[in-house]
């Protein structure tokens, strides 16, 4: 948790104002407000109100009296602001994020939960162009602010350095990508076992079978993205056999271990389109944006009966996919390399059937 000298110092800067500026604010000397942001001394009690009000916090989050939100918390924050995102559009949705952040600016995990969470509903909702670059740039600052925190933990450092690391990857900053890789922390030692573990033996028998299902779907993911990886190597490298022997294996996986059925067709038609075979590109298409439509039902699956906590977000679920049926389609409409199916009458089909608003007809 930050103490009052890094909140004030931290809000400032946020706020782009000087230390002279913020003294004149408040009546005092520049080197005053050097000496609090060093905590060397500390604000007055009769200057506390106008400061809050110029760093534009309440008195609890200057004085530090505001407690780590809890994950509960951050998930009603999140449904609010994608209520706002949905109804009134993603200025307004980001203005709400960002004013809880000011409201709370010494929670790391409220931090890294709404930087996540407007980097992804950016894919969902439409930005104004001329706004996209200044929103991508101020959410980068907020993964940097936590991630050079020494008193964020180490858990979502980690996640926020890796997020970095993906950013700078895709602006090709190869270097800060590799500096910030050396200072992921080496990841701890998995406690889950043990507490399953402990939970069959104390008889819990539902929390131990919760915990090793939600660590089966996360390994399941795991492995499909490393043959989704090792499938877009071969695809770069041009060699094809190798490609879609991974391709292959990642249909199995999704299979065998009930994943979203759009990650076996997904597999299949990327092989499909480097084949340039027409007709197994459009049948997967087809599948593909009709897998789109349907929700994910994980709790559905034995593998996964207890994960039915998703229930409740059906609907971002369904708007995510809905999302990125529209990106699909229009890419489809626009990317050279749909060219060799572009002309076909199953292809102007497949886009009346699906265009309007991503939903099937």
């Amino acid at each position: 948790m930050m103490k009052i000298n890094e909140i004030i110092r931290t809000r400032r800067k946020e706020l782009k104002l000087t230390q002279e500026q913020a003294a004149e604010y408040l009546g005092i000397s520049a080197p005053a407000v050097n000496k609090w942001e060093k905590g060397v001394s500390y604000p007055d009690i009769t200057l506390l109100p106008p400061l809050a009000r110029l760093l534009k916090v309440d008195l609890n989050t200057l004085l530090s009296f505001e407690e780590e939100l809890t994950g509960e918390e951050i998930n009603h924050f999140c449904e609010e602001i994608y209520t706002v995102l949905k109804e009134r559009g993603y200025k307004e949705g980001y203005e709400l994020a960002m004013k809880k952040i000011r409201e709370y600016p010494n929670s790391s995990n409220l931090i890294y939960n709404l930087a996540g969470f407007l980097k992804g509903t950016m894919l969902m909702f439409p930005v104004e162009e001329e706004d996209k670059a200044a929103y991508e740039e101020e959410i980068l600052g907020l993964f940097e602010r936590i991630a050079m925190n020494s008193e964020t933990d180490w858990r979502i450092k980690g996640s926020a350095l890796n997020m970095l690391v993906a950013d700078y990857i895709q602006k090709e900053n190869y270097s800060r990508a590799e500096e910030l890789l050396t200072q992921i922390p080496d990841p701890g030692v998995d406690k889950r076992p043990m507490l399953t573990l402990l939970y069959r033996r104390q008889g819990k028998t539902e929390e131990a079978v919760k915990l090793t299902q939600q660590k089966l779907l996360q390994a399941a993911g795991d492995v499909q993205n490393c043959l989704i990886t090792l499938m877009e190597i071969h695809k770069e490298q041009g060699s094809r056999e190798d490609m879609e022997y991974y391709a292959g294996k990642c249909r199995d996986v999704v299979e065998l271990l009930d994943l979203w059925e759009y990650g076996k067709y997904m597999a299949d038609y990327e092989t499909a389109a480097a084949r340039k075979d027409a007709d197994r590109t459009l049948e997967m298409l087809e599948k593909m944006l009709d897998a789109m439509g349907k929700p994910w039902k994980l709790g559905e699956s034995r593998l996964y009966h207890s994960l039915d906590e998703q229930k409740g977000n059906q609907g971002q679920q369904k708007e995510l996919f809905k999302r990125m049926r529209t990106g699909l389609l229009e890419d489809l409409e626009n990317l050279e390399e749909f060219d060799f199916i572009r002309d076909r009458q199953e292809f102007k089909a497949l886009l009346a059937e699906f265009r309007d608003d991503g939903t099937q007809k």
